[in-house]
């Protein structure tokens, strides 16, 4: 332990040393970036399923008096599920798997901050979107937009 202690000081300013750092670094910073990118991309695709006021009547249904359908159920219920399990499992946990199926890197890392990352943004993102304003979508559904209109146009720039 006092060989550890005495090896940090003085601190060790060689420009190899100081090269491997900035190297670590800029890994480090690069993982955590394309890992936030990833998350975003995956909460994107599966926040649409994720979102109850897609499913239930109201403006955003065709018919104000049908319910959801069980295909439409059934999708809403299997993203959730999915979008649970990937915020569940830890970032550690993913990362082993990971370097299980690809080996040793900074890729695992970055595919184990985006799945977990992920599975939490989806449900902040269809939580934003179940809490806002019906009132806009309305108009929205009465001028003839579809759906994907409504969410894209009406539900997006109010959340």
């Amino acid at each position: 332990m006092t060989e550890l202690t005495g090896s940090l000081w003085p601190p060790d300013t060689s420009a190899r040393f100081m090269k491997r750092v900035a190297i670590g670094m800029l890994q480090t910073f690069s993982l955590s970036v394309v890992g936030t990118l990833l998350a975003t991309l995956i909460a994107g695709v599966l926040m649409p399923f994720a979102c109850r006021a897609l499913l239930t009547p109201g403006p955003l249904a065709q018919d104000d008096t049908a319910g959801p359908s069980l295909l439409a159920g059934c999708v809403h219920w299997l993203v959730r599920m999915t979008a649970n399990l990937l915020r569940t499992v830890p970032y550690l946990v993913w990362a082993l798997l990971i370097i299980l199926m690809i080996g040793l890197g900074p890729c695992a890392g970055a595919l184990a901050i985006g799945l977990h990352t992920g599975g939490v943004l989806t449900r902040l993102y269809a939580l934003a979107l179940d809490d806002i304003d019906p009132a806009p979508l309305l108009g929205l559904r009465a001028a003839g937009a579809g759906r994907f209109q409504v969410l894209l146009f009406g539900m997006l720039p109010a959340a």
